[in-house]
């Protein structure tokens, strides 16, 4: 698969969120098939993952095409050997790397946040954060009001089902425990999106520089 970068922002996720059985389903089909056209047919025309109608399935399977774009061979292996917790773990990683908004968030809020000992997340701790990006973003600035509610609702829903908040009505910030095999894949990877664990600056660098110790 191939490496596909994030420039700009990219608000497809409101038709997904994490989808952590379908990513696996998926992942399964390319291991088997090698051959996107084939998994397509499978999921849209014959509709192998069971959904309701073909509009959604046709907007679920191109949001975790996308985010698959972002694997190789190890990380299939290990998306479909891995715990259902590393899982959702890994699910978030591909998220945040296909998603500027949503690493954005993390590193930016509730990473900022829990290093100041802060662990609840307000209504205004989001509403600073997307009035700043909307600032400089055209994209932001023209969304309407009923996307603007479905943003922040999937966002939270992500950081929940991905246990990085407890619900997404408390909001209270929690660390996860990341194996390491999972650390590894994805310093090897793009080591910065560790960040969206809640890993310090300082911590990222010495997993770098023991990578190559």
């Amino acid at each position: 698969m191939n490496q596909l970068s994030i420039s700009d922002y990219s608000l497809s996720f409101t038709a997904a969120s994490l989808m952590v059985h379908e990513t696996e389903q998926i992942t399964q089909l390319f291991s088997e098939y090698q051959d996107w056209k084939i998994i397509q047919n499978l999921v849209i025309d014959e509709n192998i993952l069971q959904k309701g109608t073909v509009s959604t399935r046709k907007r679920e399977f191109s949001e975790i095409k996308k985010r698959l774009f972002h694997t190789n061979s190890t990380h299939i292996d290990y998306i479909l050997t891995c715990t259902s917790d590393e899982l959702k773990l890994y699910c978030l990683y591909l998220c945040s790397k296909s998603y500027r908004l949503i690493f954005e968030f993390i590193v930016e809020v509730l990473r900022e946040k829990y290093f100041t000992f802060d662990y609840s997340i307000l209504d205004s701790d989001y509403a600073r954060f997307i009035e700043a990006k909307t600032a400089n973003s055209n994209k932001l600035q023209n969304i309407t009001e009923k996307t603007e509610y479905k943003l922040k609702q999937v966002i939270f829903r992500i950081l929940e089902q991905s246990n990085l908040i407890d619900s997404a009505k408390s909001r209270n910030i929690q660390k996860p425990y990341v194996s390491e095999e999972l650390v590894r894949l994805i310093a090897e990877d793009s080591p910065k999106y560790l960040a969206c664990f809640l890993y310090a600056d300082g911590e990222i660098k010495q997993i770098q520089e023991g990578l190559y110790a």
